[in-house]
């Protein structure tokens, strides 16, 4: 009876190690979001969005169990599934919805959203007209749910110090400061979220590969 009460606790203290950990590296992120996201509606899209995230996480938890083997090391199935369907289906589907949009005449000219910052947009200069708002929507939400699925990792995640995930750390930090970089940047906000978003694609043939 001594022993298994011993084991019980010794579970109990690894499962707050865990939550602790969680809340650190979420609260992290949250913290910096909040500091440096340029309007409050983008914050709160941000965190909507991870939610969502971490539900979406949960459901590709239930449908594909278990583990599988990446760069050696037993990874769960989630954990690649979700990054895939990240990288692949929403950020190269919000790429080829702002790219088709753009070129079918929507919002600004290509010139002026490549080069221009967020300060150019001319919101509502159509009366009646939503194309504009529609796609600067998008390019917002490109940069909100890319920081979503950080801190979703921030939140599902148990950190470790194995080369593999502290390079998948720097590499979440890296994404989430650059997004709110290019949210705050007055020039060159197309070619910054193209890069960004093509990046990610990248990402998904690491994931494949």
């Amino acid at each position: 009876m001594t022993i298994t009460t011993k084991k019980k606790i010794d579970i109990d203290d690894n499962e707050m190690q865990r939550i602790f950990r969680r809340i650190v590296i979420s609260s992290s992120f949250a913290g910096i979001i909040i500091i440096y996201s340029p309007k409050v509606e983008y914050t709160f899209l941000t965190f909507f969005l991870s939610l969502v995230y971490v539900w979406l996480n949960s459901m590709v938890e239930r449908f594909f169990p278990g583990t599988l083997i990446l760069d050696g090391v037993p990874s769960p199935k989630y954990r690649l599934y979700t990054s895939i369907l990240h990288d692949g289906f929403v950020a190269g589907g919000i790429l080829f919805a702002i790219l088709l949009l753009r070129f079918a005449g929507f919002g600004n000219d290509i010139p002026t959203w490549l080069t221009h910052g967020w300060e150019d947009c001319d919101f509502g200069s159509n009366d009646g007209d939503t194309s504009h708002n529609l796609v600067e929507g998008l390019d917002v939400l490109a940069m909100c749910v890319t920081i979503a699925f950080e801190i979703k990792d921030g939140i599902v995640d148990d950190f470790d110090l194995r080369l593999e995930r502290v390079g998948i750390y720097i590499h979440h930090v890296a994404t989430t400061f650059c997004c709110l970089y290019i949210l705050n940047c007055e020039y060159g906000k197309g070619l910054m979220l193209v890069n960004g978003l093509q990046a990610l694609l990248g990402s998904l043939l690491y994931c494949l590969w």
